[in-house]
């Protein structure tokens, strides 16, 4: 699995947004995407975004779910990240125990 580590990058982009802001920003990467499916040739893409929404002065996490493709490949590309991201996650706390960490901060 391939991911991106960038704290002040990650800090930057999860301000809270008005949904406005937010709609806006899943909209137009909706459609870069869509384009980037077609000219790298990929038959399914599925994308989970999860943002910072400003709802009143109440931050709320708010998901959205995209695919591209066939859609019943959806569950099954979940169920393949939900077991890849777990096992991350569990090589994570692993690590950190066997370096003596015994909290994130």
């Amino acid at each position: 699995m391939k991911s991106e580590h960038n704290p002040a990058r990650y800090s930057e982009m999860s301000k809270p947004r008005t949904a406005d802001e937010v709609d806006a920003s899943i909209s137009a990467f909706h459609t870069e995407l869509s384009a980037l499916r077609i000219r790298h040739k990929l038959a399914d893409v599925h994308v989970v975004v999860r943002v910072i929404v400003d709802r009143d002065g109440d931050d709320i996490a708010a998901f959205s779910i995209m695919h591209f493709g066939a859609i019943q490949e959806a569950e099954g590309m979940c169920a393949y990240a939900f077991a890849n991201s777990a096992e991350a996650r569990r090589r994570f706390v692993d690590g950190s125990k066997a370096a003596g960490q015994t909290s994130a901060a």
